[in-house]
């Protein structure tokens, strides 16, 4: 190998051997070839040092020009600089940076005129701060230079003298010439060969460092000291065998085939790579359940590719945190892919990126322990079966931030009825829980005519939430920083950090005088006929985009009493369900003509140019409906634009019965898309006494 021509970098401890001179270098990890030392052994008498030659003459310097006929002018008067006093006895120290001046000693009663300030001096060596110097006297002007003569010519240099010989080489260090490639070197052994491909065989001397390498490995001679394995598996299986602990694994760039069976960490392990970009660890065609990497206690995995793939329908999963080791181990910096979307759309399988089903919980002083931190988690399958990013189905607690969870949509879109989510809980005892903090959560939503089901977050356990205050319930906590790509949780409930968007509703006043009807976002008195407001279309509040309705709290002053209640219930009316059209109203009946976008259907408000508020479709089909108010609007001849629409009673509905002041829902959720209008409805009931709800307060939470 020429040295110099490829300059390599070794690693910290490997040698490289120069076969022409059979000098060693050994490497740092930092310093390329020609940039490192030779590695010497005992070194030899120094050569004798040949005579130096004679030094040439050197030539004669030329004249000096003529000074220019320039007149210098007069330097001005230098003010009087005062007295310096005596200087202490202070030790300087070592001299560094000229920079600010240290501290001088007490100076004797002499009185220093004040000295100018001085400019910046370059790099000396280290000194101590120097304090501020006092303003020096103002100095006379300056005359002008006159002008400078011409440089006479520089003579010739003369001849450098020749240099000596150069003494005889010292005898070279220790190495053993290794001539058989399955030689184990002892702990310190240098080694070396000059014949084969491989002319030098490079040895690090490490610690507790189980080194894999793909190339210089060998699982029978491997070892903790810096002889490389061949597999993984090797360095696992030796560490087991010695029932040793505290090993780091750590992995040579290259790809490297784990057992179909998948490997476990033993506990107190570390399993790195080199560089995530060069390091893989995969299984590929499984055939059969299987998990790529058991998560052992105290264990970390960090700077790997990790890779599981199958044409199969199994039971896939790509780490298993199991035990405590959510709240002992961690997966750092590394990429996981569990594929299996070449599978037939009819088939099933369960396909896991991350499965936690442990029981490892946190305490308030460990919230930041973060198992899974700056990682990718992609999930690609197909057909039937759970498929997710992450699931929480045991009682552990689950920390992340800095990570992305994608599950992809599957190849074929219909014909299989597959669950495709990033996040889910699912623990029977209503315990597991999953921190997001600074995460990306995201899924594809199917279409119309798709009939698979997928969304970001899914929270089916525990599927009551009794206090939506972050981290106060168990669940799915979305903490700062985290996004769901496309804002769909599945219709459950979750717990957030903070929502973007609050609307608020107020009604003051006794409710009962005044009818139902819709609220309008802000505060109003009660007025009969008017709040709450009875008409057609609701009383709405615009979605600006896309986002998740996550909850509502309301409140009242004065409970209904006796046996009465109030109710709060949340409408919306889809963008996508929009109808439009062109007709005319001649008494109750309408009579579409042209431009029917959408749906017609009975209990749809209708709106437009002079449409009597209120006006809902009573009846009807095809170009002919019957109206609730007799009117009269356009004709054949002169149609006019209409609008209709319904609006759509949700899950978030809040009950106050007689003694009730607060209730809250946060049990669901709702996928909201941009333009899609959302509304408030308020309704009673009142008995013998009288319903005397007074001033209502709502909030509708959106995420």
């Amino acid at each position: 190998m020429e040295w110099i021509s490829v300059n390599p970098l070794l690693a910290q401890g490997e040698f490289g051997m120069e076969t022409d001179t059979d000098f060693l270098k050994l490497g740092d990890g930092v310093r390329h070839w020609i940039d490192l030392p030779y590695f010497l052994g005992p070194t030899g008498p120094t050569g004798y040092t040949g005579y130096t030659g004679y030094t040439g003459y050197t030539g004669y310097t030329g004249y000096t020009g003529y000074t220019g006929p320039g007149i210098t002018g007069y330097t001005g008067y230098t003010g009087y600089t005062g007295y310096t006093g005596y200087t202490g006895p202070g030790i300087t120290g070592y001299t560094g940076y000229t920079g600010y001046t240290g501290y001088t000693g007490p100076t004797g009663p002499g009185i220093t005129g004040y000295t100018g300030y001085t400019g910046y001096t370059g790099s000396t060596g280290y000194t101590g701060y120097t304090g501020y110097t006092g303003t020096t006297g103002y100095t006379g002007y300056t005359g002008y230079t006159g002008y400078t003569g011409v440089t006479g010519y520089t003579g010739y240099t003369g001849y450098t003298g020749y240099t000596g010989y150069t003494g005889p080489a010292g005898p070279t260090g220790i190495a053993t010439l290794v001539t058989d490639p399955n030689t184990v070197l002892y702990a310190g052994q240098v080694g070396y060969s000059t014949v084969g491909s491989i002319p030098i065989i490079p040895t690090m001397q490490m610690s507790n460092i189980a080194r894999v390498d793909s190339y210089y490995g060998n699982d029978s001679t491997g070892n903790f000291l810096g002889l490389p394995f061949l597999t993984v598996q090797g360095a696992i299986t030796a560490i087991n065998t010695a029932s040793a602990s505290g090993i780091a694994i750590w992995v040579m760039p290259g790809t490297y085939n784990l057992p179909a069976s998948g490997i476990t960490l033993p506990n107190n392990t570390a399993l790195r790579g080199v560089s995530l970009q060069t390091c893989t660890l995969q299984i590929t065609g499984a055939t059969a359940n299987t998990t790529l990497i058991t998560m052992g206690e105290s264990c970390r995995v960090e700077d790997l590719n990790l890779s599981l793939t199958s044409s199969g329908h199994y039971s896939l999963t790509g780490i298993n945190f199991g035990g405590t080791t959510t709240v002992t181990s961690k997966l750092r910096t590394s990429t996981l892919t569990v594929d299996n979307s070449a599978s037939v759309y009819s088939g099933t399988s369960n396909v896991y990126g991350i499965l936690c089903s442990g029981t490892g919980t946190l305490g308030p002083a460990t919230f930041s322990f973060n198992c899974i931190k700056g990682s990718t988690i992609n999930v690609k399958s197909n057909g039937n079966g759970i498929k997710r990013g992450i699931l929480v189905n045991n009682t552990n607690i689950v920390t992340t931030r800095d990570t992305n969870f994608y599950v992809a949509q599957p190849p074929d879109v219909s014909g299989n009825t597959g669950s495709y989510v990033g996040v889910e809980t699912n623990d029977p005892s209503n315990t597991g829980s999953i921190q997001l903090r600074s995460t990306t959560v995201g899924s594809i939503t199917p279409t119309t005519g798709q009939t698979y089901t997928a969304s970001d977050i899914l929270q089916t356990t525990p599927a009551t939430i009794t206090n939506p205050t972050y981290l106060a319930s168990a669940g799915i906590q979305i903490g700062p920083g985290t996004d769901l790509v496309r804002k769909t949780a599945g219709g459950k409930g979750f717990s957030t950090y903070v929502y973007p968007t609050i609307i608020y509703y107020g009604l003051k006043g006794t409710i009962t005088s005044a009818g139902v009807g819709w609220l309008w976002p802000g505060t109003q008195a009660v007025s009969a006929g008017t709040f709450p407001d009875p008409g057609l279309p609701s009383a709405y509040f615009r979605v600006q985009q896309p986002c998740i309705l996550s909850g509502m709290s309301a409140g009242l002053n004065v409970a209904p009493g006796g046996t009465n209640t109030l109710t709060l219930t949340v409408y919306y009316t889809p963008i996508a369900n929009l109808t439009t059209f062109n007709g005319y109203i001649s008494g109750t009946t309408l009579t579409i003509t042209s431009g029917l976008v959408g749906t017609i259907a009975a209990n749809q408000y209708l709106v437009g140019p002079g449409v009597t508020a209120g006006t809902t479709i009573v009846s009807g089909s095809g170009s002919t409906w019957n109206v609730s108010s007799s009117q009269t609007l356009g004709s054949s001849g002169s149609p006019v634009a209409f609008q209709a629409n319904l609006a759509i009673v949700t899950p978030f509905t809040i009950t106050f019965n007689a003694a009730d002041y607060n209730r809250s829902f946060y049990n669901a959720s709702l996928n909201l898309n941009a333009g899609d209008l959302i509304h408030l409805y308020s309704s009673y009931t009142s008995g013998s006494p009288s319903n005397v709800a007074h001033d209502i307060t709502c909030q509708l939470d959106l995420f």
